[in-house]
């Protein structure tokens, strides 16, 4: 996953306030999440890490969008606590998924997006937070 370091994207004269807030700065964001070159419509890499700042993920809808941030963020939390307990205990270190691995389940992921995406939905519209004055989209002949 890269590293993209605002510092690196910044004249002279910006401001440093951490904020992708001009193409300039959303170019080079952008480029870090290079090209694929078997899929070139399509980026290298979902997500990409900003130094002090967080991530950014991409997707091709906004279900998928939201499941690769939602996971981007369990997963780094997962990941964090496997590293921590391996340290404190003098492990041999943390078992990565293999290539093999990596590339099967981003592939899935791409198309089981929708699955936590509904049950999400209906956790909203419960906890009340959420209110959709705009009432249900048309379905324009799309069934579910």
């Amino acid at each position: 996953m890269p590293n993209w370091d605002i510092e690196s994207a910044y004249n002279a004269s910006d401001p440093r306030d951490m904020l992708v807030n001009s193409p300039r700065l959303g170019d080079s964001l952008a480029a870090a999440f290079d090209v694929n070159t078997t899929q070139p419509a399509s980026p290298l890499h979902r997500t990409v890490l900003q130094r002090g700042h967080g991530f950014v993920t991409v997707g091709t809808s906004v279900e998928q969008v939201t499941d690769f941030a939602y996971y981007t963020a369990s997963n780094a939390r997962a990941q964090t606590s496997a590293l921590l307990i391996n340290s404190a205990s003098g492990g041999g270190g943390v078992e990565y998924l293999s290539a093999q691995e990596r590339k099967d389940t981003a592939n899935m992921n791409a198309w089981i997006v929708y699955k936590p995406w509904a049950q999400w939905v209906k956790q909203v519209e419960r906890s009340g937070m959420f209110v959709n004055k705009l009432g249900a989209p048309p379905d324009n002949g799309v069934t579910s």
